[in-house]
């Protein structure tokens, strides 16, 4: 199983705010839109894509997109558990 960790953007009207979040994949490579759906727990069927590569949903008024995306060693993967991620 590979783990990436990623930085979610998230935009709320002037601000970004930056989430690191360490996520499992089991299988296929998962879409950016996979991984907010993880992310927010929103349903994927309510999503739409605001912007090229940013995402919104109908039940959030924020824009949401993937900042950066790194495969994490599995040596790697015990420190980022260690430190909260």
């Amino acid at each position: 199983m590979k783990h990436y960790l990623f930085t979610i953007m998230t935009r709320d009207g002037e601000h970004e705010y930056y989430d690191r979040w360490l996520f499992p994949t089991t299988g296929a490579e998962p879409t950016d839109l996979d991984i907010l759906v993880d992310f927010t727990g929103h349903p994927k069927k309510d999503w739409v894509e605001a912007e090229d590569c940013v995402y919104e949903s109908s039940y959030d008024y924020r824009h949401y997109s993937i900042y950066s995306r790194q495969e994490v060693e599995p040596g790697d993967l015990k420190v980022l558990e260690r430190y909260g991620l």
